[in-house]
């Protein structure tokens, strides 16, 4: 029930469904859902949104999202308690980027000829949603990670864990046996196919030949969509614009191949890694990492993120410092990350604790 809210809600504001199967990117038209509805007639595919403008938009944000959780949804927790449904899902993302308003009441979205502009209300999001020379604002595409096994008695797309709460002949039963071929989509069969066919070919064909895109990973989905870049890179450099890590968990920049890549790391991309113990969005360490680091560098500049109690909380929770930062990459074509090298003075504790932290910036 609070998937088809969400999904619901998407259309009000413009976010349609387009099915992935093999060779085709398709819009959900009313016939094409109507024969997806039957079991019998069902074409494998895996479902994910994109804004109604993303044929035309000179900006384009490609989420990748948590790959356990379903299509649009961040935090399970969130969706259950205080924020509920929109703050839990990608309901209140889009209406920060798109300034949509939601009506207070229903948590519905309203119509464009009842929606006021929100730029008064996001003082401390520093005018993101247009740069220079844009006329709307960015289209957003909602990858899906998460939902790739496809169950051929429902006819439809699910996660891992979706998949395991299918019923069984009895509780003492195994799992429904997962067939690798049969149970999942050609060109979509694991995470690493399924992103490289976002990057190469679902973006070539929903968007502007001249459009650029701003990546947003989140946890896992950071690693995959990093390796895919890499390999891919020659295809795709021309259209990413910058791209920001949301808890990556993935640190071998020394597994790259393309030196191009390794550029793009340093000077258009960000990460973001939780710390309750110092600010929010405050420089943790450079490339190479730091003696005083926790670990060893990605690749890139590390900043940090404010701390939840789970970790799927806190990109729902904490998007606006994320948001700026891409906004500002946008508007700066000759935009160039610094080289940031963190040095602490005093005892060893000094440093983890994010005190007496002084910055040294080298640009590239």
């Amino acid at each position: 029930a609070v998937r088809s809210i969400i999904y619901s809600r998407l259309e009000q504001i413009g976010i349609f469904k387009y099915l992935l199967s093999e060779n085709k990117v398709e819009w959900e038209s009313p016939d094409l859902k109507k024969r997806n509805s039957d079991p019998d007639t069902a074409v494998p595919h895996i479902p994910i949104y994109a804004s109604k403008n993303v044929g035309t938009s000179p900006r384009v944000v490609v989420l990748f999202e948590e790959s356990f959780q379903d299509l649009g949804i961040f935090s399970q927790r969130i969706l259950g308690m205080e924020g509920g449904i929109n703050d839990g899902s990608v309901i209140s993302f889009i209406q920060h980027k798109n300034a949509t308003e939601i009506d207070a009441a229903t948590g519905i979205p309203l119509s464009s000829n009842q929606t006021t502009s929100m730029n008064t209300k996001m003082e401390n999001l520093e005018k993101v949603d247009l740069v220079d020379g844009d006329t709307e604002a960015p289209a957003i595409i909602l990858d899906n990670t998460g939902q790739l096994r496809w169950c051929r008695s429902l006819g439809k797309a699910m996660t891992f864990t979706s998949w395991n709460a299918l019923t069984r002949p009895s509780a003492v039963d195994e799992c429904v046996h997962w067939d690798s071929n049969r149970n999942s989509v050609a060109e979509h069969r694991d995470i690493s196919q399924h992103v490289d066919q976002i990057l190469t070919t679902v973006i070539p064909k929903l968007c502007g030949k001249d459009a650029k895109i701003e990546i947003i990973a989140i946890g896992e989905s950071c690693e995959y969509v990093q390796l895919s870049q890499d390999r891919n890179w020659s295809a795709i450099a021309h259209r990413v614009q910058s791209m920001a890590l949301i808890n990556p968990d993935f640190s071998q920049p020394e597994s790259y191949t393309n030196t191009l890549f390794k550029t793009f790391l340093l000077q258009r991309t960000r990460g973001f890694v939780k710390d309750s113990t110092v600010p929010a969005n405050t420089p943790m360490f450079g490339p190479s990492g730091d003696a005083h680091a926790w670990q060893k560098g990605f690749g890139y500049n590390i900043y940090s993120i404010p701390d939840e109690s789970a970790d799927e909380s806190i990109f729902p929770r904490h998007f606006l410092d994320v948001l700026d930062w891409q906004g500002k990459v946008a508007s700066n074509k000759e935009h160039c990350e610094d080289e940031l090298t963190i040095k602490t003075f005093g005892d060893d504790t000094a440093g983890e604790l994010g005190a007496d932290i002084d910055t040294t910036v080298k640009t590239h």
